[in-house]
């Protein structure tokens, strides 16, 4: 997205809605950790670029399990 400033996280669980767990400022960073995700769950996340009051559409996301 054009003039991204910043970057917010998202996260689900089967049957919930999207979550924002996280927010990212700056364009340079490209690391999220969720230290709020619980042993055995699977989560699926999405990030959304934020430009001023505008952010990008939410898309499917990825899944993973916490171990």
């Amino acid at each position: 997205m054009s003039g991204t400033t910043g970057y917010y996280v998202y996260r689900k669980t089967a049957g919930s809605g999207w979550v924002k767990v996280g927010t990212c400022y700056g364009t340079s960073s490209t690391t999220f950790v969720d230290k709020t995700a619980k042993k055995g769950t699977t989560y699926t996340y999405t990030v959304r670029a934020a430009a001023g009051k505008t952010t990008s559409y939410f898309n499917s996301g990825i899944s993973c399990k916490r171990k």
